[in-house]
C-alpha cells in the first residue's frame, strides 16, 4: 500500500498548495486514510480496485448519516481525479457512483437588528478596536475566517474602502468594507497595530505580533455574540448574514457571488432560499395581523 500512501500524501500537499483550509485538509486525510485502511483489510492494492471492493466499502458506511457518506464519496472522487491528472494508473471504480441526496440545509444568519446590536458598542481599548474590526470584516465584507486571518496590511486600501482578498484555491478578488469603518481602521493601523509588531505583514496581529489562529477567531466570534446577543454563533454566520442582507436589500445575486468569491452561482443561490423563507415569515405575519 506504499504507493497508495504516496499518492495520498501528494494529493494532500496539492490541496494545501491550492489554499484549502486546515479543517478541509483534515477531513480529506481522515476520509482517504480510512478508505486505504479498508482496502488493505480486503487485501487489495489501490491500483487494483474493482466494483466489488467499492460495494463492500459502501456496505460498511450504510449506518453513517447521509452527509458523512456524501463527503466521503466526494473525497474519493477528488482523489481519483487528481490521480488521473498526474497520469497515475488509477482506474476510477466509482464514476457511476452518486452521492445521497441531502436535505437543504439553510445557513445560520443574524437578523438585521441582531447585526446592529453586535456592532452597537464603539470600541475604546486597543484590543477592542482590533477585535471590532475583525468581526466587522467578517460581516461587513463577507470574509471567510481564513481570509481575515491572512489579510495583509498592503491588501487594504483605506481611502478607497477596498480589500484585496486571497480566497479559496488562491483565487484573488476585490471586495469592500463599510465607509464608517475608515476612521476606526486608520486609528488601528496608526495607533494600535504598531504596539503589536509594526514589521509584521498581517493586518490583524495577536500580542506576539503574529497572525491569529483560526481557533482564536472562532472563539472571538462566539464570545462576542454570547456577550451582546445572548447566543453563540460562528464566523461563517457573519458571512452568511452579509450575503442574506444584501439579497434582502435587492442586490443582484451575481454581485453577491462576486463579493463572496463563489466559483459557481449555484453556491450563492442557497441565500435566495433564506430570503424567500424570510419573505414567507413576513407574509404570514401580515396575514395574521
Amino acid at each position: 500500500m506504499e504507493n497508495g500512501n504516496k499518492v495520498l500524501k501528494e494529493f494532500l500537499e496539492n490541496l494545501k498548495y491550492r489554499g484549502f483550509s486546515p479543517h478541509t485538509l483534515r477531513a480529506y486525510r481522515t476520509d482517504l486514510s480510512d478508505f486505504i485502511l479498508f482496502i488493505q483489510s480486503q487485501k487489495v492494492q489501490l491500483f487494483e480496485l474493482n466494483h466489488q471492493v467499492i460495494l463492500k466499502w459502501l456496505q460498511v458506511m450504510e449506518n453513517l448519516n447521509k452527509r458523512t457518506i456524501a463527503r466521503k464519496i466526494s473525497s474519493l472522487k477528488s482523489f481519483f481525479r487528481y490521480g488521473k491528472s498526474q497520469n497515475y494508473k488509477l482506474v476510477d471504480p466509482i464514476p457511476w457512483l452518486s452521492s445521497p441526496k441531502l436535505p437543504l440545509k439553510l445557513p445560520l444568519f443574524l437578523s438585521i437588528q441582531e447585526a446592529k446590536e453586535l456592532f452597537l458598542n464603539s470600541p475604546i481599548e486597543p484590543i477592542e478596536i482590533r477585535d471590532f474590526l475583525i468581526l466587522t470584516f467578517m460581516y461587513g465584507s463577507g470574509l471567510r475566517v481564513n481570509e481575515v486571518r491572512n489579510l495583509l496590511l498592503e491588501d487594504v486600501d483605506i481611502d478607497e474602502g477596498r480589500i484585496r482578498v486571497m480566497g479559496k484555491g488562491k483565487k484573488e478578488r476585490i471586495t469592500f468594507f463599510p465607509v464608517p469603518l475608515i476612521p476606526i481602521l486608520k486609528k488601528y493601523i496608526v495607533e494600535v497595530r504598531p504596539d503589536f509588531c509594526p514589521q509584521a505583514p498581517y493586518l490583524f496581529l495577536n500580542q506576539k505580533g503574529k497572525a491569529f489562529s483560526t481557533r482564536y477567531l472562532h472563539m472571538l466570534v462566539e464570545n462576542k455574540s454570547t456577550k451582546f446577543l445572548g447566543k453563540k454563533i460562528n464566523p461563517h454566520a457573519l458571512r452568511h448574514s452579509f450575503a442574506t442582507h444584501l439579497l434582502e436589500a435587492g442586490v443582484d445575486i451575481r454581485y453577491v457571488q462576486e463579493l463572496l468569491g463563489h466559483k459557481s452561482l449555484t453556491t450563492t443561490q442557497i441565500y435566495t432560499h433564506v430570503s424567500k423563507k424570510k419573505l414567507l415569515e413576513v407574509y404570514r405575519r401580515i396575514l395574521k395581523d
